[in-house]
Parts: C-alpha cells; structure tokens; sequence
C-alpha cells in the first residue's frame, strides 16, 4: 500500500494493487501571519437647525491570527456608509445614522465597528446612540447627546438650554473623547466635535473618526460633506439653515500583516495594496474580499 499526501489540496491518497481512495481531511502546514485590522464605520449625519454634530463611527483596532495550508480562506469586508444630513426637524430617523463596518472569514471570529449617531435636530431632540453619539439639538430646553459604545467611541455633547448655549448643538462624539456640550458661546458660533483617533497601520499617521461640529445661531453652516472614508461625524447645520447639515464620512478597513509570508491570492473590490515597514497592507475603501495566503 502507498500513501501521498498532495500538498496543492487537502486530499491524502491511499492505494494497493486492488483498489484505492482519496480521504479528504484538513492539515495545517504552520503557524500563519498576526493579521491586523483596523476598522472604522460610517459616520452619523448633521442635525438640522442648531443641530447636533454627527458622531464619529465606531473605531475598532485588534489583531487575530490564523494557520496556514487552508485553500481559498477568504475575509469578507463591508463598508459602512456615512449617515446624511438631516433635511428638516423633527425626530431624527435611523437614515440619518451612519452604517456598521463589519470583517467576516471562516477563520477568524467576525468583528463589528458600529456606525455614529445621528446628530439632533431642532427643537430639542437629542442625539443619537452610536459607535459615537450624536450631539443633543438646540432648543430651550434641555436636550442630551447620545452615547457611545465604550472601546469603539464616546458620547455626543448635550444643549444645556440655558442663555446663548440654548441656540447652539452639541458636538458630535468622536472616537478619541466626547463631544463638548454647548457653552454660552454667542450666537454665530459653533461647538467643535470630539477629537479622532491617530493609527499607523496604514504605513503614515492618519486620524480617523472625529465627530462633527454642533450648529450655532447664525451661524452661515457647514460647507462640505465628512470626507469620504474618514468615519467622521457630518456638522449640524446653523440658524437659519443657510446650508443643509452634512453627512458623515463613509467607514474604511485597514489589514496588515509581515511581508515575510505570501501575499493574498485573489481579491474583489477596490483594494489598494501597499508595502511599508516590513508589512503587506491592505486598504478597503468599499467592500469587497481578498484571499489569504496559504503559504
């Protein structure tokens, strides 16, 4: 009897003069790379008319590790769109949110960035419950900013409904800390959003998922959408409305790991690839899949 085991599949091949088998089972042929990720969802969208700041999405990095010699192991990503800009008051809807970041493979446990809350709208809504929170809405009364996930983000910033702070949003929150809650800062002003969070799995220094700005009184309002693939949070708009409140940034992912193995073997989507550092990087800027290297 001979036995070959075939090193290009998972197959053993068992033979004699009279009949002979292949018996699939799974072998591993070492310890695979460390695989790094970095994760950031989509941002929630500006609230309307002394509007709340949208907040930052969810800021997720980790690592994982897998073994090689597996055929056809693929990471599933999807990419979080940013939340829009709020088009009138009321209370704020689920569109105006911005969308989960997920990572997905066979071989490693699925890992989920949650998108930022919306940002409040007039009169007096509070912001919503994100990977960061929307800030709370002016208005003349109180109204408190929604919260974050802990380890993903921070809670948006509330109105006090005092004086000059009651026609002023709160800032959205971000991932590196809350957003402020509005001050008696005069009318014209805005309230800035919390601060984002510096990585550099990318090979440079980038921050990510800061929240948006809460709208002032007379303010003339925000001028431009979050940048794409930011994760940030879209600015409310002022009073009146001269400019729409904006939409949060879209999500992104970031995988790394050391250029001493092979690279992926196959991939979908608009993936960028680049070498620095001693890594191969890897950067979705919308969904898509790669293959890992088995070898």
């Amino acid at each position: 009897m001979a036995i070959r085991r075939h090193t290009s599949r998972s197959t053993v091949s068992i033979s004699n003069r009279v009949n002979s088998a292949n018996l699939a089972i799974i072998y591993s042929l070492g310890p695979g790379p460390t695989l790094e990720y970095l994760l950031i969802a989509g941002g929630g969208g500006g609230g309307w008319d002394v509007g709340g700041g949208g907040g930052a999405g969810g800021y997720l990095a980790g690592s994982t590790s897998y073994q090689l010699g597996f055929n056809n192991d693929t990471i599933t990503t999807v990419i979080g769109a940013g939340g829009g800009g709020a088009s009138g008051g009321g209370v704020p809807t689920t569109s105006g949110d911005g969308a989960n970041t997920i990572l997905s493979s066979p071989v490693i446990t699925t890992v989920t960035a949650l998108g930022g809350g919306m940002g409040g709208n007039y009169p007096g809504n509070p912001g919503r419950y994100g990977g960061s929170g929307g800030g709370g809405a002016g208005y003349t009364t109180a109204t408190v900013g929604g919260g974050g996930v802990p380890g993903q983000g921070y809670p948006g910033g509330a109105n006090p409904g005092v004086g000059d702070a009651a026609a002023t949003g709160g800032g959205g929150g971000g991932s590196g800390g809350a957003g402020p809650s509005a001050t008696n800062v005069g009318s014209g002003n805005f309230i800035p959003g919390g601060p984002g969070t510096p990585s550099t799995i990318s090979g440079s220094n980038v921050v990510y998922a800061s929240g948006g700005r809460g709208g002032g009184d007379t303010w003339g309002g925000p001028t431009s959408n979050a940048p794409a693939n930011s994760g940030n949070g879209g600015d409310g708009a002022g009073f009146p409305p001269a400019a729409n409140p904006r939409n949060g940034g879209s999500g992104i992912v970031v995988l790394r790991y050391a250029n001493t193995f092979g690279q992926i073997s196959a991939n979908t989507g608009p993936v960028q690839y680049s070498n620095a550092n001693g890594y191969h990087i890897y950067k979705f800027t919308s969904s898509g899949t790669i293959t890992l290297p088995s070898n």
